[in-house]
């Protein structure tokens, strides 16, 4: 059934006013492929399994979304499957009209984009490098298309993907197929402030090592995690399920900028994105022995600082620059106060 665009927005907007109301996270699941196989309404199926809410929007019906659509979410779930043509995803990513340009240029959006072989479409076989200034790494943090399995493994496909050591996301395991080897996953070369997440596995595999999933955190707040290889292509579903558990579970993490603090903020902390040094400002009357702690995303300690600050007056702290660059989450603590700020280090 082909629904106007009217109809899709009256729903949505039911949808999002019922998990408003119950203060739920609102993910939009976009499926963006032309194949025949139904892979994006299995992937779908583990949203169902985690009792999760979703809008689920078939761009093969409705066409492309608008930005407002998007930008109505908490998380929006991008999958192209295992079809690399036709895709709505580079509609336009020439220009400055491009969608996902303008829904990342959003700060706290966050894009979790899923599927074989998506670069094919724009930038044919592999390899293919980028720099500043092209799409691929300014918003998605991509230096180098490096790689194809099938395409550039003489023949063979992946046999299975690893969770990369160390990982900022936790409880991940390896992901096999339901066929014996996977084709035309993608590998990338990522820029510094990106984290891998998955690579190609298997020791006698050529293209071992290979990062084909990874988070990429924007400067202006935005963040992106690419998987290029086809999640619902899994041989297990409890493994497909675990994964999109962690991942979404990752990401409304990492976009609760104050996860763990008052109600009512008595400090400021700035800039979000910092190199070697951070401001903090006070309304409070006065704070002796403040306690500043930077913990990474797998919750270790990695700098700490104590100063002296009163109302109304800035403090600078110096940032080691041996600090790796990454998300990090800067707890202040006073007595009985406790605030907890989320900071991108560049």
């Amino acid at each position: 059934m082909k629904y106007t665009k009217n109809f899709i927005v009256v729903t949505m907007l039911l949808f999002l006013s019922i998990l408003i109301s119950f203060g739920q996270k609102s993910i939009i699941f976009i499926e963006d492929s032309a194949d025949t196989f139904g892979n994006s309404r299995y992937l779908a199926t583990a949203l169902d399994s985690l009792a999760l809410d979703y809008f689920y929007y078939d761009t093969e019906t409705s066409g492309i979304p608008e930005l407002e659509i998007l930008t109505a979410f908490d998380l929006v779930i991008w999958h192209t499957s295992t079809w690399g043509v036709g895709l709505y995803f580079w509609v336009g990513s020439n220009t400055e009209e491009h969608l996902i340009k303008k829904y990342l240029d959003t700060p706290n959006a966050n894009l979790w984009l899923i599927g074989n072989d998506f670069m094919f479409e724009k930038y044919n076989s592999a390899p293919d490098n980028f720099t500043q200034g092209s799409f691929p790494y300014d918003y998605l943090g991509i230096t180098s298309y490096k790689a194809q399995s099938y395409g550039d493994d003489g023949g063979l496909g992946v046999p299975y993907l690893v969770p990369t050591s160390p990982n900022v996301i936790e409880d991940l395991t390896d992901i096999r197929w339901v066929f014996t080897h996977l084709n035309w996953a993608d590998s990338y070369e990522i820029r510094e402030t990106a984290t891998p997440i998955f690579e190609f596995g298997d020791d006698n595999y050529p293209l071992k090592g290979g990062i084909t999933g990874y988070f990429y955190p924007r400067e202006n707040g935005s963040n992106v995690m690419t998987f290029g290889f086809d999640l619902s292509l899994c041989s297990s579903k409890d493994t497909m399920v675990n994964t999109v558990q962690k991942v979404t579970n990752f990401f409304f993490k990492v976009s609760s900028t104050n996860n763990i603090t008052t109600e009512k903020q008595l400090f400021k902390v700035y800039p979000s994105i910092i190199t070697n040094e951070v401001y903090i400002l006070t309304n409070q009357n006065s704070s002796k022995n403040l306690s500043m702690t930077l913990y990474n995303t797998q919750g270790q300690i990695a700098f700490q600082s104590k100063v002296d600050i009163y109302e109304g007056s800035v403090k600078n702290i110096s940032i080691p620059e041996s600090l790796p660059k990454g998300i990090y989450y800067c707890t202040l603590s006073h007595e009985n106060i406790k605030e907890t700020h989320k900071l991108i280090k560049i």
